[in-house]
């Protein structure tokens, strides 16, 4: 039980440290979206200055421009402070100084899971920590009866010991003896109804944990495969059309086909675009994560199971 307990508070620990090593990535691929939309926005700030001073625009369209700016380089240091406290948290659980450096990779999007549910599933019931400890439980509430029944048999006992007098000579004894459980019967059957209850309660919770076991594997595996199409959506397709609509409505302004105004919604619309991809990106990793919890092992490189350990009723 000590055993499980302790692989059970490493496991969760495991997948903590997975979860914010995600939220880091998350953070500073944003800070890095933001850092793009800054630069977008000076460029556009000083191209509308220009425009303005030469008298083709408004005031109002160089106060627009401003304003995002602004709001770009605020975005963009609201990032940075999300990732800096990520960063600490992350060195918290690893066990480091807040401040110390690490080398992470760019969030990207983990690997489809190639196995189906229903192997999902099976691997789930043989690996997770918590059928292990109720095997155990089980195990010791029939040994519980076991021990119970052993009463009912009769207790013997042997002596063998020696007296010895000043003077006389040394007497040797041997005393044998026999215990015959009469008037304790009832207390006898009381501790084995009593283990043998434990072990009814026993199975009907690993019955009740399997239900909620195969609920979790099946909820998180359509929730991920859900999100690897959105991803890949807003990759192949989204994300590529806004990127080149942008480019279409900058060289418009340049042209002066349009005003500033409809330029900045361009803008607006590809960061959220970008915005959007990659927090679909973070839910798909997180929701593989999840799997990976309620399976008990990796779901990207899940090792090969044993099939369905259930506990069985004696």
């Amino acid at each position: 039980m000590s055993e499980s307990d302790y692989d059970l508070n490493r496991w969760e620990l495991t997948l903590a440290v997975k979860t914010l090593y995600q939220r880091l990535a998350l953070s500073q691929l944003q800070v890095r979206i933001a850092g793009e939309n800054v630069a977008i926005s000076e460029k556009l700030l000083t191209l509308t200055q220009r425009r303005f001073e030469a008298g083709s625009v408004s005031k109002l369209d160089v106060l627009r421009a401003r304003v995002e700016a602004g709001n770009a380089a605020d975005e963009k240091h609201l990032f940075e402070n999300e990732e800096r406290s990520h960063r600490m948290q992350l060195n918290y659980l690893l066990g480091r100084e807040a401040a110390a450096p690490l080398v992470t990779s760019p969030l990207s999007k983990g690997a489809a899971v190639s196995e189906s549910v229903d192997y999902l599933v099976d691997l789930a019931l043989s690996q997770r920590i918590e059928f292990r400890t109720l095997r155990i439980k089980q195990s010791a509430a029939s040994l519980r009866q076991s021990l119970a029944r052993s009463l009912y048999y009769p207790d013997f006992s042997a002596a063998f010991y020696r007296h010895q007098y000043s003077g006389d000579m040394d007497s040797w004894k041997m005393n044998f003896g026999i215990v015959i459980p009469i008037f304790g019967r009832g207390a006898i059957g009381g501790r084995i109804a009593e283990a043998r209850a434990e072990e009814k309660a026993v199975l009907t919770e690993a019955a009740a944990e399997r239900a909620r076991v195969e609920m979790e594997v099946r909820n998180s595996f359509k929730d991920a495969a859900t999100l690897s199409e959105r991803v890949a959506l807003y990759q192949e397709v989204i994300l590529a059309s806004a990127e080149e609509a942008f480019r279409l409505a900058e060289a418009n302004y340049h042209e002066g086909e349009i005003d500033n105004l409809e330029l900045l919604l361009a803008q607006k619309t590809l960061q959220d675009v970008r915005k959007r991809s990659a927090e679909t990106m973070f839910a798909y990793n997180l929701r593989l994560i999840d799997l990976e919890q309620a399976v008990g092992g990796e779901s990207g490189r899940i090792r090969p199971g044993s099939g369905s350990k259930q506990l069985k009723a004696t």
